[in-house]
């Protein structure tokens, strides 16, 4: 989906406001647990690896992440063509 106009500007907001984590040892053992054990790529296992090590639920429109949701909150949001 593209995002156009106000919603644009306040999306840039608040990405600024989040946190950078740094990809500690706990983050790459998770990573790599996942690859094995749900067969996903790398930058999903990485990002899903996070939000469980952070304890934070993953919002995203990708059902892929589905795989993980007896490991994680997986908020999937349903986009309108």
């Amino acid at each position: 989906p593209v995002i156009i106009g106000a919603a644009l500007s306040v999306f840039k907001v608040r990405l600024r406001s989040l946190p950078v984590v740094e990809m500690g040892q706990g983050i790459r053992i998770i990573t790599i647990a996942l690859r094995r054990e749900r067969l996903l790529k790398l930058p999903d296992a990485i990002i899903a690896a996070s939000a469980i090590a952070l304890g934070v639920p993953l919002v995203t429109g990708d059902k892929r992440f589905l795989k993980v949701s007896d490991r994680l909150d997986v908020r999937l949001l349903k986009f309108s063509r």
